[in-house]
């Protein structure tokens, strides 16, 4: 299945009445039907002008899947469960009877329209299987004794399994989710509300925050949340601005308050002329303390 379509045929019952409708255990197999499928690659192409596509997987889809209880085997069912639903297989399932499954990530639930254990093997005995398995998506059906094609409604979902009241779905939102993009969601503090508690710990202990800035590891922690909080606040994302431009604000404040730069960098000295420096003495206990309080009152008026 390398070109992007090709032609297939349709033995069997499992996707009765859809496909096959004159077959039947108890006669000669009927002239199977044909399908056009188009197959799936993830960025393969045979030329420039056949490039295909990911696809994205629908309920109600019938697609065409390489068995995975025998690799060498393809099979058409149709989609029934995705990421994240729930469905309750037929009676028999090896995890046992009125077990609901929930459908794990990069997986699928398939069924044939026969909705029946002994004429479709299908997930109801295998279970999900992996998206990775899909080779095709039916595109249309080509039925004995008819000259044009019957072209399938991708977003058709009224399974039988649905009927049944069988599927549920979106149940567990977080299924639909890459595993590795999790991971990563959740070592970001502005996604995983870290930085927003920093923040509100920040806001607790203002009076602490000149103190804090004074032990040099703190100061580079907190230079290093600045830092992360401006580029937060470049990247234009509504869900954690506040929060980034809270820490800015929060920190920009506290780092001028024990004489930093805004960015919590150390205030180049200013070099005088000698004749200016004669008579002069630095900055007095007295005017560190009250430099202090107006750093104090400032934060009570924020």
């Amino acid at each position: 299945m390398s070109f992007p379509w090709t032609i297939m045929r349709v033995h069997g019952v499992s996707m009765a009445p859809f496909f096959n409708t004159n077959s039947s255990p108890e006669l000669p197999p009927a002239a199977p039907d044909l399908i056009l499928v188009q197959t799936v690659h993830s960025l393969g192409e045979v030329s420039p002008m056949f490039r295909v596509p990911r696809f994205k997987l629908h309920r109600g889809q019938v697609v065409v899947y390489y068995t995975p209880h025998d690799p060498n085997t393809i099979a058409v069912k149709r989609v029934v469960g995705l990421p994240g639903d729930k469905v309750t297989p037929l009676p028999g399932y090896n995890g046992g009877d009125d077990c609901p499954v929930i459908i794990p990530y990069n997986h699928i639930w398939v069924e044939g329209d026969a909705n029946n254990r002994d004429k479709s093997i299908d997930s109801n005995h295998f279970g999900p299987i992996s998206q990775n398995l899909v080779c095709g998506v039916v595109l249309a059906v080509y039925v004995p004794g008819l000259n044009w094609p019957v072209w399938l409604d991708r977003d058709e979902s009224d399974t039988p399994a649905k009927k049944d009241a069988r599927v549920q779905e979106d149940v567990v939102g977080s299924a639909r989710l890459d595993p590795d993009e999790q991971a990563v969601q959740s070592e970001d503090p502005f996604r995983s509300g870290g930085a927003a508690l920093e923040l509100a710990m920040i806001r607790r202990n203002r009076e602490l925050m000149p103190a804090k800035l004074r032990a040099r590891g703190m100061l580079e922690r907190y230079h290093s949340i600045h830092a992360l909080a401006k580029a937060e606040v470049v990247k234009g994302d509504a869900s954690t601005r506040s929060v980034a431009e809270g820490l800015v604000e929060e920190l920009e404040i506290a780092f001028e308050s024990v004489g930093l730069n805004k960015d919590g960098g150390r205030v180049a000295p200013v070099v005088k002329p000698r004749w200016q420096q004669a008579g002069e003495e630095g900055e007095s206990t007295a005017d560190k303390e009250r430099r202090l309080q107006d750093y104090l009152a400032r934060q009570r008026t924020v």
